[in-house]
């Protein structure tokens, strides 16, 4: 059964995508839920993963998200929006150390592409467009 949703998200399971304590948003809520709104992409249909792009890159953890993918592609899903967030990702920190600034998106923007080249020849019937979260905007990588 098909469902009528086009597009999923791959984002980072970072506490500053959920509520806090009190039921307020998240400091990266806000632009989150526009660009959600932007391309129909209901909550449901939203995978999170620590380091986004990084863990389709991590062996442990791919395969999982391979799983979550060949669900959505059976159920109408035409493209899977990877978002990584900077200001001080853990799991980049885990893998990296802590980057800041141009090095920090240089590192971000190569997992996207390697996450995307990984996927596409693994699911050639979706698109992964990908980008970068900045706590302002959401900006467009490829």
């Amino acid at each position: 059964m098909s469902h009528k949703v086009k597009d999923a998200m791959l984002i980072c399971m970072d506490p500053r995508y959920m509520p806090n304590k009190e039921g307020d948003e998240g400091e990266f809520m806000p632009v989150l839920k526009e660009f959600m709104k932007h391309h129909k992409i209901p909550g449901s249909y939203c995978l999170r993963y620590a380091g986004a792009s990084l863990a389709v890159n991590d062996p442990d953890h791919g395969s999982s998200i391979e799983k979550h993918l060949k669900f959505l592609v059976r159920n109408g899903v035409e493209r899977l929006h990877i978002v990584d967030h900077l200001n001080n990702c853990a799991a980049f920190s885990d893998v990296y150390g802590e980057k800041t600034g141009e090095e920090e998106i240089k590192l971000h923007i190569e997992e996207l592409l390697k996450a995307k080249m990984k996927l596409s020849g693994l699911f050639p019937t979706l698109h992964f467009p990908t980008y970068y979260h900045d706590t302002k905007k959401i900006q467009f990588v490829n």
